[in-house]
């Protein structure tokens, strides 16, 4: 779950009219087009000393005030730049160029209803005035009214067909409503017509990133920052290719010259952080993040951002905070809608997290994330189909996520599908070699084929690449169990124990081991621990059962799994589990049992088979009938179910009888 944000820079230049100014240049003998021309140079100290010395020899010259208010505006000194417009309007009321600079001070400081209202204002008292219609349509577009601001940007362009700053900004609207090709075609007319114009260079690079034209964005935002080297915009563009590209150290010195450049800008502080999380620098992700939201209390992105790297951390009660602070900022944030069901699938709650997924998709149906996420909760809670489907639509909208081919091959391995889970497995570990999930998944697919010494060494990488994944422990301990490595497989789900205890199926495994080593009170121990987890395999209620008849304790084990029925709810009641825990306590004859195992899936069929045939051999075991318990052991072997655990517990058991 990684996430950038970029920055894209309206082109607003506030100039002074042509006429005025020519004839007041003659009057200042080349004093103000003196100004002028350093204030188009990007020399705005130059034009700022420029346009006082006219100012001081006439000081009502309202044309001089808009211009230095500009040069001001530039270097983000809004208080000066406003204090200079506002004696411009005061001079002159009817000054409609005065306005629309005004409200390009209002605008940069978030004040977008007084800055729309000057922009109207500009418009009415010079319909012709194409800076006017440019600046509203900035305006529009930051209030998400991209369709209303390309309509004023169409009206600048018409009036001034030359107008560079007309164009970037139309580009910048026309990538926002995903028309990108048109976005880079008018950025790059806005170039032709002034190739110095260091703001379109930015631009059109940072739509570049957006196509994936990463080597295209990194020439265009190289180009902005030679023509402006102290533009913090740019900086904080190229940081975000970057980061895009994988070179996380260069991107972190690009954002940190942004934040040199500019230190209050929340932004640049956001997209470090996002860039400090890729590197697992969590420490200073976090310092980046809390910056920013110092610097923009109501920054969604920051929050979300944040949220991300404490879940990374195991901090779900901090992320889930900072998660719901995002999407009260933003109601229609779908990342945040998507972070938060990243946490709830984390605490089990796989029924909120694909509500979150939901949302997030129905506010950004191209969402390819939230689809690979909403996958991987409906494989948690067995709708291997669901799943497939989402993995597959999040593949379609972006080939290039690991994740969703992971997720899809899992689902697959699930369905008995395992050719295509290798396939998808091999995908995921293609696009992203250091991916320990998918080594993990593959390694139980050639555990499940039958080749566990692939499957062996596939999990040991996984464990390589992340030695505190409690999973990977989890599924080896599972893998060398089978192979007769009891010890080995003990010493795997300590360890993921330890890493993991709530893992769903950890102590149903480990339970397994002592099983093999005729340890039955530790056994019965993990058992009963696996039923009280809060994603308890339903086996481990059979298996909590049967051992205590090994044990003698047939009617205690009896009694607790008639308790533990009763608490499943009406919805299981007729499912397998049900079925097969009736026929242990008497309520369900061998003839019902066998029926029920049959199931319309083949496949499905010979695993409840297994099962069926384990759990008839125990409790003809537990009568003292070991001839017929031996012939129910061989038929669970004989359905060649080998990764599942009935069919090696059965397997012991009829080598503890002296069978073959």
């Amino acid at each position: 779950m990684k996430h950038c944000l970029l920055v894209v820079v309206l082109s607003f230049t506030v100039t002074l009219a042509a006429a005025p100014l020519a004839a007041a240049a003659i009057k200042a003998e080349g004093e103000l087009e003196n100004a002028m021309l350093l204030q188009q140079k990007g020399d705005f100290d130059g034009a700022i000393a420029s346009f006082s010395a006219w100012l001081k020899k006439h000081p009502n010259d309202a044309d001089a005030y808009v211009g230095r208010g500009g040069s001001k505006l530039n270097q983000r000194d809004f208080e000066g730049a406003m204090t200079d417009f506002n004696r411009a309007i005061k001079l002159d009321p009817n000054h409609a160029a005065a306005y629309v600079a005004r409200g390009m001070v209002k605008f940069s400081r978030g004040d977008l209803e007084d800055a729309m209202a000057d922009a109207e204002q500009a418009v009415k008292l010079d319909p012709k005035l194409a800076s006017a219609y440019n600046c509203r349509g900035g305006i529009k577009h930051t209030q998400g009214n991209d369709e209303g601001a390309i309509a004023d940007y169409d009206r600048a362009i018409e009036l001034d067909p030359k107008y560079a700053d007309a164009y970037t900004n139309r580009g910048i609207s026309k990538s926002a409503r995903g028309d990108l090709d048109g976005a880079i075609a008018d950025c790059t007319r806005a170039i032709e017509l002034d190739p110095k114009d260091f703001r379109a260079f930015n631009n059109r690079g940072d739509i570049k990133r957006a196509k994936g034209d990463l080597d295209g964005a990194l020439a265009d935002l190289a180009g902005a920052i030679e023509l402006n080297p102290k533009d913090p915009a740019a900086f904080n563009n190229r940081g975000n290719a970057r980061h895009t590209k994988g070179d996380f150290d260069r991107a972190i010195a690009d954002l940190t010259r942004a934040i040199e450049l500019n230190p209050k800008d929340a932004t640049s502080h956001n997209n470090r952080g996002n860039v400090r999380d890729s590197k697992d620098d969590f420490k200073e992700a976090v310092a980046d993040f809390t910056r920013a939201i110092e610097l923009d209390p109501k920054y969604a992105a920051a929050y979300r951002g944040r949220s991300l790297v404490r879940y990374e951390q195991d901090d779900l009660e901090g992320a889930m905070a900072d998660c719901e602070r995002a999407i009260k900022l933003d109601p229609k944030f779908a990342g945040a809608y998507n972070c938060r069901g990243c946490i709830k699938h984390k605490q089990g709650d796989d029924d909120g997290a694909m509500a979150d997924y939901g949302r997030a998709i129905e506010l950004n149906p191209k969402f390819a994330e939230a689809y690979g996420n909403r996958g991987e909760s409906k494989l948690a809670k067995g709708d291997f189909d669901g799943a497939i489907a989402d993995c597959t639509r999040s593949i379609e909208l972006d080939p290039k996520i690991a994740h969703a081919f992971n997720n899809r091959g899992a689902a697959k391995r699930a369905k008995g599908d395992l050719d295509g889970a290798l396939t998808d497995l091999a995908h995921a570990m293609e696009l992203n070699p250091k991916y320990p999930a998918a080594y993990n998944n593959r390694g139980l697919t050639r555990y499940t084929k039958g080749d566990f010494d692939g499957g062996l060494a596939d999990l040991s990488h996984a464990i390589e690449l992340d030695p505190k994944s409690g999973d990977a422990y989890l599924a080896r301990g599972t893998v060398r169990t089978e192979m007769g490595d009891l010890d080995g497989a003990m010493a795997d789900y300590d360890r993921g124990i330890e890493l993991g205890p709530k893992s769903t199926g950890a102590f149903l495994g480990r339970g397994l081991v002592h099983y093999r080593q005729q340890n039955w009170l530790k056994a019965s121990a993990d058992f009963e621990t696996e039923i009280r987890q809060q994603n308890a395999v339903d086996h481990g209620a059979l298996m909590a059962c049967t051992v205590k008849m090994r044990m003698g304790q047939g009617d205690a084990g009896r009694k607790e799994l008639r308790a533990w029925l009763e608490t499943r709810g009406d919805a299981k009641r007729g499912d397998w589990i049900s079925q097969a825990g009736n026929f242990l306590l008497g309520d369900l004859d061998e003839a019902g049992l066998l029926k029920a195992a049959d199931a319309p899936d083949a496949k499905k069929t010979s695993r409840q088979c297994c099962n069926a045939w384990y759990v008839a051999g125990m409790k003809r075991l537990g009568a003292g009938q070991k001839a017929e318990a031996a012939d129910c052991f061989r038929k669970c072997i004989a359905t060649e179910q080998k990764g599942l655990a009935t069919h090696a517990l059965a397997t012991a058991e009829l080598g503890w009888l002296g069978e073959k």
